[in-house]
């Protein structure tokens, strides 16, 4: 695909938009890519050429030469007005992102500016360009393929360094080079299965793969490669999708004062009269580079009120749907059946025990014993000082990682939640074929097993992928990109 042009539906149709945030900056940048991106900037562009005195001189289609940079004026298209100073970066197909002829305007940023100058850009020939298209020009003429594109798409909405660390691999084609691996090895055997169908009694294939070997490079190299990717993806999300942490536990325990803590702002009211958090409050933050989270909710006790049951209500569904529950003690006073009782309920689920207001008590005094017995994590703090917040950090990224394999290692494939699915099915495709005895003696079915997996990996990376399929893919960028 590389090199070569999979459609021809922009050839005669030159796109521009403003690919800089909108809003008073240094900097604005305004993108033009099409077969006419040089005349169309030819039109409103006056350089400024030392050679020939400082004077203004417009350069003619033939002047502009391929990434070169030229400073100078940009113009009305209709009243030749100057609108800004500006530079300008021409890039000659298929030197650039989209393959096509590529021109860039840096001028000064904000919004009325930015939008005159795209203004005239428009009026000298361009059309606006629709949501990701650039990204969607550089996929359908061979520069990147989808999961690549894909990877664009998750560096710009990574919330996190490593969730950004992952989207550069993906960028720089990991997820590619990981399916050609899979696809290279599924053609050999679909070569051999053909091969054994077609020439079935010739000798010349003494030496081809029996059907027991084929089937156990599938169902054991194969699957393998693509449960690992499945693994890895699922194990790797976190970075990208964050985590949800409800804190729970009733009235007074500090609830609001450790959000506060964790988020290092007053974003909850605190107050020594019980029951002040009445809803729930949500707040993001970060954990060691995993992007968190944080529900602060109502106090759980037995009410009357209708208003306070109803935040209590809510509480109960948060901790239900919680990745981690971080259940907050009282260290000035014994553990109340109540508390100890939710403790057990929730055990299977991730409950971190935080023992709070150690400033106000000997920690050695703190009659907290019984619940290290009962084999959770647990965590002594003071959310008014900060005192033990560092450990409680550490406590929950601990748990947070606890299940996951190889998740520092560079190499390890992370797919998004599309390409996950796809390696799915073809799981699911494989296990399918291995609860029929009967399928596993015949080179036909495993040939039309093969097609049906080397299909899946090509639409991870958009070859032959439906066109309504990628074009809501590309849909999710911003304009300008």
């Amino acid at each position: 695909m590389d090199g070569k042009k999979k459609y021809n539906l922009y050839e005669s149709n030159t796109i521009a938009a403003i690919a800089t945030p909108l809003g008073p900056a240094g900097i604005g940048v305004i993108r033009i890519s099409g077969s006419d991106a040089k005349s169309i900037v030819t039109n409103i562009f006056i350089a400024k050429n030392s050679a020939l005195n400082s004077k203004d001189t417009r350069p003619s289609i033939f002047e502009f030469k391929s990434h070169q940079v030229y400073y100078g004026n940009i113009l009305d298209y209709h009243t030749g007005k100057i609108i800004d100073e500006a530079i300008v970066f021409y890039m000659k197909r298929p030197n650039s992102f989209t393959r096509e002829d590529v021109v860039e305007i840096q001028c000064h940023s904000g919004i009325v500016n930015l939008n005159r100058i795209l203004n005239s850009v428009l009026d000298s020939g361009a059309k606006i360009a629709e949501a990701g298209e650039f990204t969607k020009r550089a996929f359908l003429n061979g520069r990147i393929d989808l999961s690549q594109a894909e990877g664009i798409i998750d560096l710009i909405n990574a919330p996190c360094k490593k969730a950004a660390e992952i989207a550069t691999n993906q960028m720089s084609g990991h997820i590619k080079q990981y399916v050609e691996k899979i696809k290279k090895k599924l053609i050999h055997l679909k070569a051999q299965c053909e091969a054994k169908i077609e020439f079935e009694e010739s000798a010349e294939l003494e030496n081809g793969l029996s059907l027991s070997e084929i089937n156990h490079i599938i169902f054991n190299n194969i699957f393998n490669d693509l449960k690992t990717a499945i693994q890895q993806s699922k194990d790797h999300s976190i970075y990208s999708q964050g985590i949800s942490i409800t804190i729970a536990g009733i009235p007074n325990v500090g609830k609001s004062s450790l959000l506060n803590t964790l988020v290092e702002s007053d974003v909850a009211i605190v107050s020594e009269v019980p029951g002040t958090t009445r809803d729930v409050l949500k707040e993001n933050i970060n954990i060691y580079g995993i992007p968190v989270i944080a529900f602060d909710t109502a106090g759980i006790h037995h009410s009357d009120d209708p208003i306070e049951i109803m935040g209590i209500k809510k509480a109960h569904q948060k901790i239900e749907k919680s990745d981690i529950i971080l259940f907050m003690l009282d260290a000035t006073r014994s553990m109340l059946a109540f508390e100890k009782d939710f403790i057990i309920q929730h055990k299977c689920q991730n409950v971190i025990i935080i023992v709070n207001k150690i400033d106000k008590i000997d920690r050695e005094r703190c009659n907290f014993n019984e619940v290290k017995k009962i084999g959770l994590p647990v965590s002594f703090i003071s959310a008014k000082h900060g005192n033990g917040i560092k450990e409680l950090k550490s406590t929950i990224y601990d748990e947070i990682t606890k299940n996951i394999d190889q998740i520092h290692k560079n190499d390890a494939i992370t797919t998004n939640f599309r390409q996950r699915k796809i390696f799915e099915k073809a799981v699911e495709n494989i296990q399918s074929y291995m609860k029929d005895p009967n399928q596993n003696e015949s080179y036909e079915l495993i040939s039309e097993l093969i097609d049906i997996i080397i299909k899946e990996m090509d639409d991870i990376t958009g070859d032959n992928l439906a066109i309504d399929i990628y074009e809501e893919i590309f849909k999710q960028f911003c304009i300008g990109k």
